[in-house]
């Protein structure tokens, strides 16, 4: 008897064990979930990634356009600088790339005592005239930013075509499974029957082979349907960026097509292929309008107040720290004539 207790106790412990795996891998498989073919176009437009990055990439170049625009006004830059260095001067003109001019009268010979400098200025800039050059780079901001919202529409127009697509492909794939069920019935009576009449010798065996072979054929054309039918639905959970197997609720587009609207319009302009391709033509010629308006000269005006100190004494001597102090000022204005 005590043998008999403990066989029937590991038993239901096994039993208990295959429950709760099974369980669990009920608890970890995807929910299904009905969804309508224009929430699912809803979905994707809103949570598919690719068109979150073209939509930020259009916002952005909308918001370059006013950037671009406030260099209509002018900029007033403030700066301070202070320094350690030494005052060995020479006169001449050098071309002043990458090097810092020392200031000051030329020197008799090197000295290498350094002292302290300091400078503080503000700078009035503004590019009064351009002759067309900043009108020529607001079209160029403007056309990029056209161009990124038309790029937006049309990997939008794409996606949702891509969605519709697998959403019908999964309609014509759940309708396909009930007929290759239907086909294993139709094959299990002609193999029922074929048996019936083999033992009866109306019919040689050859026949239930046969149909034996359709039976398993059918068999597989199911498991090919059921699996190509979860293929589509994680096809489409992928465009819409859910973690369930969606299932179309839209069954009446089977049995009747939605009507389409025809307008008037035949030119294709307003297609988002053809606005994207024509935004891609005006932005090119933006920037060649640019590039020659480039050669036309600048007009800017300027208004500067300086300030400098420096530890160097106009009698050669030399206090290291008194540099730090402003002992020169000055103000200035103008306007300067650029031509490239």
């Amino acid at each position: 008897m005590p043998h008999k207790f403990s066989g029937l106790y590991k038993r239901l412990i096994g039993i208990s064990i295959s429950v709760l795996l099974v369980q669990i891998a009920i608890a970890q498989t995807p929910v299904d979930t009905l969804v309508r073919l224009r929430d699912a176009i809803l979905l994707a437009e809103q949570n598919y990634h690719l068109l979150k990055a073209r939509k930020y990439e259009a916002d952005a170049a909308n918001e370059n356009v006013n950037v671009v625009k406030y260099s209509k006004l002018p900029t007033i830059d403030a700066t301070y600088q202070a320094g350690m260095a030494t005052a060995n001067n020479l006169t001449g003109m050098f071309y002043p790339n990458g090097i810092l001019p020392i200031t000051g009268p030329p020197s008799s010979d090197n000295n290498y005592t350094t002292a302290t400098g300091s400078a503080a200025s503000i700078l009035f800039n503004w590019q009064a005239v351009t002759f067309g050059q900043r009108t020529a780079e607001i079209n160029v901001s403007v056309a990029e930013a056209n161009s990124k919202n038309l790029e937006w529409k049309q990997d939008l127009l794409n996606h949702k075509i891509n969605v519709i697509g697998a959403y019908l492909d999964i309609l014509l794939s759940a309708d396909i499974i009930p007929i290759e069920q239907q086909n294993i019935q139709r094959v299990e009576v002609n193999l029922k029957e074929s048996r019936t009449l083999v033992i009866s010798n109306i019919k040689p065996g050859v026949d239930t082979a046969l149909f034996l072979s359709e039976l398993s054929k059918a068999k597989v054309d199911l498991l090919n349907a059921q699996r190509q039918l979860q293929t589509q639905q994680w096809s489409l959970a992928q465009l819409m960026v859910i973690d369930a197997l969606p299932i179309p609720s839209d069954t009446n587009f089977l049995n009747r097509l939605p009507s389409v609207i025809l307008g008037n319009d035949t030119s294709f302009a307003n297609h988002p292929l053809i606005q994207y391709s024509q935004s891609q033509f005006d932005l090119s010629k933006s920037k060649e309008q640019l590039l020659k308006k480039s050669f036309l000269p600048k007009l800017n005006v300027w208004a500067t107040g300086f300030a400098r100190g420096s530890g160097f004494e106009i009698n050669q001597s030399i206090k290291i720290w008194d540099g730090m102090a402003f002992s020169r000022y000055n103000y200035g204005a103008g306007v300067q004539l650029s031509l490239n």
